[in-house]
């Protein structure tokens, strides 16, 4: 009991040190909502002071389940875009969005997103653009989604970061995409990411129990893509994660 209680104290400093030792920070975000589905709580407890960018990659899409009278890209687009908008201004972000096309205007189904390969079409000007817009940020901070389940999207964004410069000069950190880490069993989910990460990464948990309400509200924000299952999803993953020292948390890897 002990080594546990030194193991949270550590925790907590470490965690203390990622939310507020940092100039600039970027987090990575396939689609718009990502980071309100993974990372809602761990975002609400940044420094006011904080200089950070969400930095989202595909910004076109006909994928909008809840908003059946959108039909066409534009209207879609559009509609994810404003709830993109909204939603970083309220958690005090920065907004980069890059024009790429989703999955669904690809033409992949919910099966086979996730088990295409990442080299497709888009993959080397995504890599330009990202190592471009990376540089030219200088990020001292950098959170990538770990794209567990592989989707495509997901993957993407995960090697095309892997291979930016930026990356020599900055902290990076990734975290578990929802609602894809929920598809895993503690086991399969470790493995995937040992696979990505190594066998040496490290987790942090960060306690989001005061958070979580107001990551609820949020993410509710993105009503076409977001539904109470989806909400559900998320209660139920940050119990699964949250290591026995609090109720709820969200968890990086390093």
């Amino acid at each position: 009991m002990k080594n546990k209680k030194a193991t949270r104290k550590n925790d907590d400093c470490l965690s203390t040190v990622l939310l507020t030792d940092c100039c600039k920070l970027v987090i990575l975000s396939p689609h718009p909502d990502d980071i309100a589905y993974s990372l809602g709580g761990t975002v609400q407890q940044f420094h006011l002071d904080m200089e950070w960018t969400i930095l989202t990659v595909f910004g076109r899409s006909v994928y909008a389940p809840h908003c059946p009278k959108a039909v066409t890209e534009s209207d879609i687009s559009n509609i994810r875009n404003r709830e993109d908008v909204y939603y970083t201004n309220q958690v005090g972000a920065r907004l980069i969005k890059f024009n790429f096309p989703d999955a669904s205007i690809m033409g992949y189904t919910s099966e086979s997103e996730l088990s295409a390969s990442y080299q497709d079409a888009r993959f080397s000007k995504i890599c330009s653009s990202l190592d471009q817009c990376l540089r030219n940020i200088r990020p001292d901070r950098i959170i990538i989604p770990l794209a567990l389940c592989d989707h495509v999207d997901h993957r993407i964004v995960f090697e095309a970061a892997s291979r930016s410069s930026a990356l020599l000069c900055a902290d990076v950190w990734y975290y578990e995409d929802l609602p894809y880490a929920w598809y895993l069993s503690e086991e399969d989910l470790q493995r995937q990411i040992r696979a990505r990460l190594g066998s040496a990464a490290n987790s942090l948990c960060i306690n989001i129990t005061r958070e979580l309400p107001r990551k609820l509200k949020m993410l509710a924000g993105y009503s076409s893509q977001i539904c109470s299952q989806d909400q559900e999803v998320v209660i139920n993953y940050a119990s699964r994660v949250q290591s026995g020292a609090f109720m709820y948390a969200e968890r990086l890897w390093h």
